[in-house]
């Protein structure tokens, strides 16, 4: 038998992007990606953060970082405000419209992860959970 787990992997992950991208068009919500939505979930929870230490959060580079959060600005989700203390440095800020946004994400979210373990035991997801943060935690080393 050959194993595709990987193929298996990056076609969930293709489906699970477009299943989020129609729900959000679904709402009227065009040109947003899932990319946006962690980088939002991550302004949730720190509140305010610079460009540098977002791209270092989430795993991207700054100028991927900063394309993304121009398309958030552009949605009025996110407003971006020099620090009182330090003048030359930027932070980002989640708006009331971009709390808002979140919401609408968690809805989409309980949506997707209803599909995902359709038919599947507690036991199963605890388990497949399991294993797929050892397969990630394998490649993080090489990648490190």
């Amino acid at each position: 038998m050959t194993d595709n787990s990987l193929s298996l992997i990056s076609s969930i992950r293709d489906k699970s992007n477009n299943f989020i991208i129609k729900s959000l068009e679904k709402r009227g919500i065009s040109g947003i990606v899932p990319s946006h939505g962690k980088i939002l979930l991550t302004l949730n929870r720190y509140g305010s953060i610079t460009k540098s230490e977002l791209a270092k959060e989430i795993g991207r580079e700054k100028a991927t970082v900063t394309i993304l959060i121009a398309k958030l600005i552009e949605h009025r989700y996110v407003i971006e405000k020099k620090n009182d203390i330090d003048k030359r440095k930027k932070e980002l800020f989640l708006t009331k419209e971009g709390k808002e946004f979140l919401t609408i994400l968690k809805e989409i979210s309980e949506e997707m992860f209803s599909i995902e373990y359709n038919g599947i035991s507690d036991i199963e997801r605890e388990e497949f959970i399991k294993i797929i943060n050892k397969i990630n935690r394998n490649f993080s080393l090489i990648s490190e």
